[in-house]
C-alpha cells in the first residue's frame, strides 16, 4: 500500500517538474512578442546595396528607390527657388529680342489712317487704340461736318467732338451716337442741334414757275 503511495507521489512530483520547464522555456518568446508588433511590418536592407539608394525589404518585398538626379530638379523641387515655367521664360526672352531690335516707334493714328474704310455720306471710317480709343469719321463734302472724333478713355467713358467747317466743336456724351461708323449725317448733326443747310437754287434758275 506505501509503495503504491509512494510511486503515486513521485509520478505527480514529475508532471510538476515538467509543467515548470515548459513554462520557463516559453517565456523568453513572450517577452520577444511583447516588444514587436507582429503586424508591424519588416524593413532590411539588402544585401546587395552599393550606392545610398538602398534597397529596402518590406513585408518580404524588395522596394528599389528611384534615383534623383540633381541636375534634373526643377525648380519646384527645390525650397525657396521662384517658379519660371519655360513658357514665361521663353516669352520674356522674345519680349527682351523685340526692345532690341525695335525701330522708331510708330504712330497709330498714321497707321490707322492708311487703313481707312468707307463710309455713308461720302466719308471714311477708322478706329486705334493708343492712350485711349479713338473712332474717326472724316467727311469729304459735307457743306458743314468737318470731322466727328469718340474718345473712350480706361474708365469706360467716353466723349464725342464734332468739327465744324466753320471752325465750332461741338462736345457731346459718348452716347450721343452710338454707332459712328454707320451714323447718317443726318443724326450726326440731329445730335450736335445743327439744322441741315437750306438748299440752294441751280445756278441761272428763277425759283418756282409762274402760272400762266
Amino acid at each position: 500500500m506505501r509503495l503504491r503511495f509512494f510511486a503515486v507521489l513521485g509520478a505527480a512530483g514529475t508532471l510538476m517538474l515538467a509543467a515548470c520547464s515548459s513554462s520557463e522555456v516559453e517565456k523568453p518568446s513572450a517577452k520577444g512578442n511583447s516588444a514587436t508588433n507582429a503586424n508591424a511590418p519588416i524593413a532590411a536592407a539588402a544585401p546587395n546595396s552599393e550606392n545610398s539608394n538602398t534597397n529596402v525589404v518590406v513585408n518580404g518585398m524588395v522596394v528599389t528607390p528611384q534615383a534623383v538626379d540633381p541636375n534634373s530638379a526643377t525648380s519646384a523641387d527645390v525650397p525657396g527657388t521662384p517658379f519660371q515655367p519655360p513658357q514665361l521664360q521663353s516669352k520674356l526672352e522674345r519680349l527682351r529680342q523685340g526692345a532690341a531690335q525695335s525701330g522708331p516707334p510708330v504712330d497709330p493714328a498714321a497707321l490707322a489712317l492708311k487703313s481707312a474704310r468707307p463710309a455713308p455720306d461720302n466719308s471714311t471710317f477708322m478706329s486705334y487704340l493708343s492712350d485711349m480709343g479713338y473712332e474717326i469719321r472724316m467727311f469729304k463734302s459735307h457743306p458743314q461736318l468737318q470731322k466727328v472724333e469718340k474718345r473712350t478713355m480706361n474708365d469706360g467713358t467716353s466723349i464725342i467732338k464734332i468739327y465744324l467747317r466753320s471752325g465750332k466743336v461741338v462736345d457731346l456724351p459718348g452716347q450721343s451716337i452710338p454707332m459712328l461708323a454707320t451714323a447718317p449725317a443726318a443724326q450726326i448733326m440731329s445730335a450736335a442741334g445743327l439744322s441741315a443747310p437750306s438748299s440752294r437754287p441751280a445756278p441761272g434758275s428763277t425759283g418756282a414757275k409762274q402760272a400762266n
